[in-house]
């Protein structure tokens, strides 16, 4: 289920926000949808080995990623498979790190240097859309199996 907020002459205002100033004339629509999108898939490793227990993490596009509820996250299965709910239309990035990165998706600064590994993937309202992916290897996670 996703929602929007539509305020004055249908403008979106989920993530910009709404100022109400007396006198005006002006409506607010809420609408609910149980049509929200779902991503599926399988993450491999380098190895093309099914990865499970790794996180898969849908990273909305840079307007909107100071919206954390617009983030999805979910750890794969034993065989690497995993399922994204509930996902607000939109442009998204997919990634998948190693479950013990010690890395915090919502601050664009840690995700930049991975930017380019992710898949970039675009959903509308009832979307199931699948996806292959890499596990992303990063420092810590190198140095932690050392």
């Amino acid at each position: 289920m996703f929602f929007e907020v539509c305020g004055i002459r249908g403008a979106d205002v989920t993530d910009g926000g709404l100022a109400v100033h007396a006198g005006t004339d002006a409506a607010l629509e809420l609408k609910l949808s149980c049509r929200a999108a779902r991503i599926e898939g399988v993450v491999l490793t380098r190895d093309s080995v099914p990865a499970s227990g790794v996180y898969v993490v849908a990273i909305p596009d840079a307007p909107h990623r100071d919206n954390e509820w617009r983030y999805r996250a979910e750890l794969t299965d034993q065989n690497g498979r995993f399922l994204l709910r509930g996902m607000v239309p939109g442009e998204y990035r997919i990634f998948s790190w190693d479950s013990d990165v010690d890395l915090n998706w919502y601050d664009a600064g840690q995700v930049k240097p991975y930017e380019s590994k992710g898949v970039p993937i675009t959903v509308e309202a009832g979307d199931r859309k699948t996806v292959q992916l890499k596990v992303i290897e990063t420092e810590n996670a190198s140095q932690a199996k050392q």
